[in-house]
């Protein structure tokens, strides 16, 4: 049960980290975020996997407000001259690099872009910030676990009938996408 009260707070964060990087305030704009949260609730393959499984409410909520957090810090225009909050920001940039390959390897592309363009007028909170962001999406992708997923013997029985038939399936779950089609055309 507090899993669930915990998620659901999660999830209401992420709906106000969502707004604040888009400069949304709720009380001018309430028809737009009951129209998006509707569409963002039905809109996920399967919407109970954020409360019935540990696993996927981490994976794919948690993790993306960590990420989401981030973003919202990093385009502050403020510059950090305390030392115990540029480590906080180096700490928080490197767990929320580690969170979701899914996710960091995007943020960590842009990251390295922006410090190769605009590293001359970047602030040190952000060079430090995207460094240890890179830092984290880097020792996650280099973990044992997942070298060991890839050689597995699991990808061995590859067949060209099986890789169709897995993403076919996928359509089953996203009745959902069927309804944004509808939506779309009318």
């Amino acid at each position: 049960q507090s899993f669930n009260v915990l998620t659901s707070l999660v999830f209401v964060f992420f709906l106000y980290i969502i707004g604040k990087l888009n400069h949304l305030s709720l009380k001018n704009n309430a028809t737009y975020w009951l129209v998006n949260i509707t569409f963002l609730w039905l809109m996920m393959p399967y919407p109970a996997c954020l409360t019935l499984n540990v696993a996927f409410a981490v994976n794919y909520l948690w993790a993306p407000s960590l990420c989401l957090l981030f973003c919202s810090i990093y385009r502050q225009k403020n510059e950090c001259k305390n030392y115990v909050s540029l480590c906080f920001y180096a700490l928080l940039s490197l767990f929320a690099g580690q969170t979701h390959e899914g996710f960091t390897i995007g943020i960590s592309g842009f990251l390295f872009l922006d410090i190769f363009l605009h590293y001359k007028i970047m602030s040190r909170k952000n060079i430090i910030m995207a460094v240890c962001f890179m830092l984290g999406t880097l020792s996650l992708i280099l973990s044992p676990a997942n070298f060991h997923q890839v050689f597995s013997g699991s990808h061995q029985d590859f067949s060209l009938i099986s890789f169709f038939n897995s993403r076919l399936i996928i359509f089953e779950k996203l009745r959902r996408f069927w309804l944004l089609i509808i939506f779309v055309i009318f």
